[in-house]
């Protein structure tokens, strides 16, 4: 059983398996994942056996520059643009992909997936400003290879990508969930209440 995240069963879904990739085309970070996946991990998958076994589905508003050109249309990879249901836009993907290859920053599109019991595919990267990612969370990669090894192992043991779900989400609910940062954050408000309550120089006016 999960908390306040939710659970998805990945085993016995049709192919193509969805893969999202989310995130505002605007943002840094975001074009630092899009390019790593097209120009690195793309060419892989598609010279592999993969090929029509999974969809990957770019999830956010936004527009990317000239110099992160889109490849070729093929029917294996597709973008929805901006959606504003969010959870029905994630309802059936079957895993979020998060290529960013650069430590920078906290991963909010990975505390997403772990609310809504999806599994993670990450750049192990992520795991500098997130130290609650890890191989019992995420599936991590180092290498272009390694992500295609991920996806095969989403395909062939979608059991394991669950267990790893759940355990995300035990992590949201354990760590991230409002309840639980309120609960951490209470000795500090605590602290800082008495100031609050000093009176101010301009008090006596």
């Amino acid at each position: 059983m999960v908390g306040t995240a939710q659970k998805r069963t990945i085993a016995g879904r049709e192919e193509p398996l969805k893969i999202c990739l989310l995130g505002n085309l605007n943002g840094t970070q975001t074009r630092h994942g899009l390019r790593y996946f097209f120009d690195a991990i793309w060419p892989l998958y598609l010279a592999s056996d993969l090929v029509g076994k999974i969809r990957f589905v770019v999830i956010g508003g936004g527009e990317l520059p000239p110099q992160i050109p889109w490849p070729a249309s093929h029917p294996d990879l597709v973008a929805t643009g901006f959606v504003r249901d969010l959870d029905a836009a994630l309802a059936d993907v079957s895993a979020l992909l998060v290529s960013i290859p650069n430590t920078l920053g906290f991963r909010m599109r990975i505390l997403e997936a772990f609310k809504q019991g999806i599994p993670v595919i990450a750049h192990e990267a992520a795991c500098a400003g997130m130290p609650e990612l890890t191989e019992e969370t995420a599936f991590l990669g180092a290498a272009p290879h390694d992500f295609l090894e991920a996806f095969r192992e989403l395909i062939a043991d979608p059991q394991r990508a669950e267990r790893r779900a759940e355990a995300g989400a035990r992590c949201f609910d354990g760590v991230f969930a409002a309840g639980r940062v309120a609960e951490k954050l209470a000795p500090f408000f605590e602290q800082i209440h008495p100031l609050h309550l000093a009176p101010s120089r301009h008090d006596d006016r």
